[in-house]
């Protein structure tokens, strides 16, 4: 992806992937079918929940199963299931997904910038849980619709989409490529700084009323 300086950004996997902390089966999602991935791709994908800040968040609202494996098209890359909880990514997307040097706001969807196909999967991994969060947190819904201001510039065209794409699609760039989110769409780095502000104060509410 391209920077104001026409550089590209090193989105290539220096982390080491034993040292990537990982989602608990029982707390953070009931049950994790991951049997198409070796272990550090599983723990390098999973750890997207991390980077997004939103463990605390799924310790109160947890998933009902995440499930990484292929999908019947190529050009999908992962899907939530509102009514079971149920978030799935493909491991058969197509290369087309992943590697792309587009501008904000010209890239089909910010997992693109992920230049290898798990840092793609990493991005959807958040992107999906952004919709998680619109069904579950109270502050969510009423956020996407930042989505309807004149001056919004959604980051990707999956962003133009409906309000809820808009929202997801820059959960997705703060917690990736933040720079750029705030040189193209301030409104939608604010949405997302919001949400996060309320996360903190509520987690602060929790252990406050702790014994």
């Amino acid at each position: 992806m391209p920077d104001t300086d026409g550089t590209v950004p090193d989105m290539s996997d220096h982390q080491n992937e034993f040292e990537f902390e990982q989602l608990r089966e029982g707390q953070h999602v009931g049950a994790l079918d991951l049997t198409q991935l070796s272990r550090a791709d599983a723990r390098f994908i999973l750890r997207g929940a991390t980077l997004a800040r939103l463990t605390d968040f799924l310790s109160v609202n947890p998933l009902a199963a995440i499930r990484i494996g292929p999908l019947e098209s190529g050009r999908l890359a992962g899907r939530y299931q509102p009514q079971t909880r149920v978030l799935e990514l493909n491991t058969r997307r197509a290369g087309s997904t992943f590697g792309s040097q587009a501008r904000p706001g010209q890239v089909a969807a910010v997992s693109a910038w992920g230049q290898t196909k798990r840092a793609a999967m990493q991005m959807s991994f958040v992107h999906e849980l952004g919709h998680h969060l619109l069904e579950t947190h109270p502050s969510a819904f009423g956020l996407s619709l930042a989505a309807r201001q004149p001056e919004v510039k959604p980051i990707s065209y999956r962003a133009r989409v409906e309000r809820q794409e808009y929202f997801c699609e820059s959960l997705v760039a703060y917690t990736f490529f933040a720079n750029e989110l705030t040189r193209h769409d301030p409104i939608g780095h604010t949405m997302i700084e919001t949400l996060h502000a309320a996360l903190r104060r509520e987690a602060h509410d929790r252990n406050q009323s702790q014994p």
